[in-house]
């Protein structure tokens, strides 16, 4: 499955690992900000960034929290699902109703 080895720069060795996060949580399940904590240990990133990387985080979540309060009922997420689904189901509806007639 694996190819030759090539050398990866910073950038794309940031890249590859952070995939491989989303792959193991998506396997795993979400990890627990001690468990990033432990790895960002092994990594030695040192404790004051892991803690400003994790605030900023925590900081972010809230925006998008507060910014989703704020859209109207219809332009959240849930209720766009809810509005595609209806609309798919009218349209397939419909289309059923015009071959069935013609």
């Amino acid at each position: 499955m694996s190819g030759p080895p090539v050398s990866l720069d910073e950038k794309a060795v940031r890249r590859v690992l952070a995939r491989a996060v989303e792959i193991e949580n998506q396997q795993r399940g979400a990890m627990s900000e001690a468990q990033v904590r432990e790895i960002a240990r092994d990594l030695s990133i040192p404790d004051h960034v892991i803690e400003q990387a994790l605030a900023e985080y925590r900081s972010g979540v809230r925006q998008q929290a507060v910014r989703a309060q704020r859209l109207p009922w219809w332009l959240r997420p849930a209720a766009m699902v809810g509005l595609s689904t209806i609309v798919l189901l009218m349209i397939v509806f419909f289309l059923r109703m015009t071959v069935s007639v013609g």
